[in-house]
């Protein structure tokens, strides 16, 4: 099994592809030239968004088997042309949901107490503690739009500081729990 890997990912992939036996090709250098000249030669790629994986860049794929993407979003891969030349696509959807939501969280808590201002501000000797006061969470009502895993790992924080989260997914249904509440997109927007 030879495989291409087009961008940086946790050293993790070679080594076990390295294990298993595969040939290892890094090309995150690739220009989409060179993945067009060379994929050819490849029965699996490794991608994370670099390169559009639509049916010009595959049609010299030849041999290719499957298409890996650690991450969740597949919009970057023709998914109808990969069923027809019936090459199997991976993603693990779930990978940076926590740190995704953390991420989110300390920008809420940024934006809602003002602390990159105040940070600043601190930094240049100014304290103006009246306009750099923060409006606590709880009690607030945060809407997500999209509940899949990211939009889940984001409730669950989100209620640890007491706010009503409301979320709507137009895939998913019936995911009301303990810690959100599942709306319409008008009630979103209300």
């Amino acid at each position: 099994m030879k495989v291409v890997i087009l961008d940086n990912v946790h050293p993790l992939f070679e080594k076990t592809f390295n294990n298993w036996g595969w040939e290892v090709e890094l090309a995150s250098k690739w220009s989409v030239q060179d993945f067009q000249k060379n994929i050819l030669n490849f029965d699996g790629i490794i991608i994370r968004s670099r390169i559009k994986l639509d049916k010009n860049n595959l049609s010299n794929a030849k041999n290719l088997k499957f298409i890996a993407r650690p991450g969740s979003g597949l919009e970057n891969i023709d998914l109808e042309y990969c069923k027809i030349k019936n090459i199997e696509v991976f993603r693990s959807p779930e990978g940076n949901r926590d740190a995704l939501a953390e991420h989110v969280m300390g920008m809420v808590l940024m934006l809602n107490n003002h602390l990159y201002r105040a940070n600043a501000q601190v930094k240049g000797y100014i304290w103006n503690r009246e306009d750099n006061r923060g409006n606590e969470l709880m009690g607030k009502t945060f809407a997500i739009i999209g509940y899949g895993f990211m939009g889940e790992a984001l409730a669950k924080r989100l209620s640890g500081f007491g706010v009503n989260v409301i979320a709507f997914d137009k895939y998913k249904k019936d995911f009301s729990s303990s810690y959100v509440k599942e709306v319409t997109l008008e009630e979103v927007f209300q």
